[in-house]
């Protein structure tokens, strides 16, 4: 009885979190990190200040909180994406076109991120790193698994290193196109990432 107590409690306490991450997402967008008090967004929550510093300790925790969530969104949006496909050449086009598709769903608030971190001092930029580092190796390992398929790679080490240098291509092109304020074209930069990887990592027919 008490373990079924405890689980409803933990669910109801991970609502709560995620429903004052949706109200804080919409303060941060329309005034930014650094305008933005703890109170703004207790008051938006319909909770006092105090109530909202028993869940985050302060803001940087609960703008980190929101980073990683959105994050972790991305990751499941794209490997969802990847496990509809049964082939290794489909699975990789499927995973590409959500990680442009994400790119616009999530553009807004990754371009407001860059924007309001760019003066943050390197180590809140590290800590920040370390705290989405162990949600991108679980999602690298899952993009290795169908890289290494697609490309017939001899090892885990090769494999790892053409899927860092895909996820390399994939990123740097959402980075620009949102730093530019560029339309970001989903079908059109899959397909050229394709192109690439088909000339320059599938494995050879015999």
């Amino acid at each position: 009885m008490k373990m079924k107590i405890r689980s409803i409690k933990e669910k109801e306490e991970e609502f709560r979190r995620n429903e004052i991450l949706k109200v804080a997402l919409g303060v941060f967008s329309e005034k930014g990190y650094h305008a933005t008090k703890m109170s703004d967004i207790a008051k938006f929550c319909g909770m006092s200040v105090g109530s909202l510093y028993n869940i985050f300790q302060n803001k940087e925790e609960l703008y980190i909180s929101l980073f990683e969530a959105k994050v972790q969104e991305v990751f499941h949006e794209v490997e969802r994406a990847a496990s509809s496909f049964k082939e290794p050449l489909e699975s990789l086009r499927g995973m590409t076109l959500a990680y442009f598709n994400a790119g616009i769903r999530y553009g807004e608030f990754f371009r407001l991120f860059m924007n309001e971190t760019i003066g943050f001092r390197r180590e809140r930029r590290e800590r920040w790193k370390e705290r989405v580092f162990l949600t991108f190796m679980k999602h690298l390992q899952a993009v290795k698994e169908i890289v290494k398929k697609f490309s017939g790679a001899r090892d885990d080490e090769e494999a790892l290193i053409l899927t860092l240098i895909y996820l390399g291509m994939v990123h740097q092109l959402i980075v620009f196109h949102i730093r530019m304020n560029k339309e970001i074209n989903p079908e059109k930069l899959t397909e050229v990432i394709m192109r690439v990887l088909n000339k320059g990592i599938k494995k050879e027919e015999k």
